[in-house]
């Protein structure tokens, strides 16, 4: 199960609509944009960030072989750092995360 949450509003799965209407929305009004992504499956229990959000401590444990699949995925997408969140992009690789578990 995937559940973005893009600057306070929350949706489970890709809504591809939503997720580009919201980060363009967020972009025009000028805001930062701050995405979290859960990622829960077998195996899987993952929280992925991309664009400037707060940095917190980390999850306490060290990722498995499987999350660390899913963090190099997300990284090699180029969403595993603050810069600007393409809704094209973030949207690629939620699909193909998805695929992946």
């Amino acid at each position: 199960m995937i559940t973005i949450n893009i600057n306070g509003q929350t949706r489970e799965g890709v809504d591809e609509s939503w997720i580009a209407q919201r980060l363009e929305g967020l972009r025009r009004d000028d805001q930062s944009i701050c995405v979290n992504v859960l990622v829960k499956a077998p195996g899987v229990d993952l929280r992925l960030t991309a664009g400037a959000c707060p940095q917190g401590g980390s999850g306490g444990r060290p990722p498995n072989s499987q999350e660390q699949q899913v963090f190099k995925m997300w990284n090699e997408c180029g969403l595993g750092s603050p810069a600007a969140v393409a809704p094209g992009k973030l949207i690629e690789c939620l699909k193909r995360l998805g695929r992946s578990l």
